[in-house]
């Protein structure tokens, strides 16, 4: 296929949200040093955009006179084939017990993680990409599915958020040749 590229998820990994880490932190190799590997993934992920926009019309014509951007929400969903409990519990929005860690606590409501993310591509003629989002809240929609003739994938939903050191920037992508 001319003019496309196809994406393979080398790694995907979280780290606690930090409100004084943005993009430009965020960017540094050493800022992942405590980060949690997601492990291995199945049917890969994807970034979404969705642009909702607000069209100005006047009387003398029937066409818009501008059309402004009101949001671009942005979320993130990749397909965890490790079901480890700290995935587990990062999916359903859940936590590890404290004293015994084999075992995951699901609340009655989930109120979301936030998490700084990043994923980086298998290498491409060369050329390694990073998606880096350094604030996002994980929604806990997640489903597992019993059926012994399909192995099941974890999937891990998450909104990105507006960062909280300012900028304007939500996600970057950062290029390593």
């Amino acid at each position: 296929m001319a003019g496309t590229l196809m994406f393979n998820i080398a790694k995907a990994e979280i780290l606690d949200y930090d409100s004084a880490s943005g993009v430009d932190e965020l960017a540094v190799d050493t800022a992942w040093s405590t980060a949690v590997d997601l492990g291995k993934t199945r049917g890969g992920g994807n970034l979404r955009q969705e642009i909702e926009e607000m069209e100005i019309d006047s009387d003398q014509s029937a066409d818009p006179e501008y059309i402004a951007v009101k949001k671009a929400n942005k979320t993130i969903s990749l397909n965890l084939l490790e079901a480890s409990p700290a995935n587990l519990a990062l999916a359903f929005g859940g936590e590890i017990d404290s004293v015994d860690t084999s075992l995951m606590k699901i609340p009655n409501l989930p109120q979301g993680l936030e998490k700084a993310m990043r994923i980086t591509t298998q290498e491409i003629n060369g050329t390694k990409y990073q998606i880096i989002i350094p604030r996002m809240k994980i929604k806990g929609n997640a489903e597992v599915a019993f059926d012994k003739e399909n192995p099941t994938v974890l999937p891990l939903e998450g909104t990105v958020l507006a960062p909280a050191t300012g900028g304007f920037s939500t996600a970057v992508l950062k290029i390593d040749a």
